[in-house]
């Protein structure tokens, strides 16, 4: 079996360029050696940059996550995730440290707002009367449920947007033709949905932040 070393200096295809011959590396992968770093395990589509040369389009693996012994010995669930463009011609590599923990839930924080909520307040009188059998603790956290449902659904559709021009642009940005005039159009609108969504978010803190 290979060094991971040399594992890791191996050349990728270069969609749109030319292959580089391994002793090109070379300088590279003595580096490598010497510091005992080797690529760590990823996921995701690892042509992380593209750029023009001359008149062609080229897609490869400029970025990486290296680690060595010690640090795999110590995380060995870490990984990484080539995510999709967004803002720039490089993929946003993201690293975790165990990439089996699981995430917690969050304590729930009943929004103000929502008071003068035609529906909502529909919603919570539907959930209590339902709920007559049950304690009062129990008809408040079916409240609480249905309040949380309510709110997902609510904004899902801009979480929606925001994901749909994400994906639209990473394919945009990983086409083998060149279309600047797309990718503005599609970055412009993903600014603007990320506009509203930061909106959202701060209404959001000052009520959390009042509330305290």
């Amino acid at each position: 079996m290979e060094p991971r070393s040399k594992q890791t200096v191996k050349a990728y295809g270069i969609p749109g360029g030319r292959e580089r011959p391994e002793a090109s590396f070379s300088a590279f992968g003595t580096f490598l050696s010497t510091c005992d770093l080797f690529d760590l395990k990823h996921t995701g589509d690892f042509l992380s940059w593209r750029g023009q040369r001359h008149s062609h389009l080229v897609h490869c693996r400029l970025d990486r996550t290296l680690v060595n012994s010690s640090w795999s010995d110590y995380f060995p669930n870490g990984r990484s995730h080539y995510l999709p463009f967004e803002g720039s011609d490089h993929r946003p590599l993201l690293t975790t440290f165990d990439s089996k923990q699981k995430k917690t839930s969050g304590v729930f924080r009943y929004d103000r707002r929502l008071r003068n909520n035609e529906d909502v307040k529909a919603l919570i009188s539907a959930t209590w009367l339902a709920s007559s059998s049950l304690t009062v603790a129990n008809r408040i956290s079916n409240c609480r449920k249905a309040i949380v449902t309510w709110s997902k659904q609510f904004y899902i559709n801009s979480q929606k947007n925001i994901n749909d021009l994400r994906k639209e642009l990473d394919l945009a940005m990983a086409a083998r033709d060149v279309d600047t005039e797309t990718i503005s159009r599609i970055n412009h609108n993903l600014l603007h949905a990320y506009k509203e969504e930061e909106e959202y978010w701060k209404q959001r803190s000052r009520l959390w932040l009042a509330g305290r």
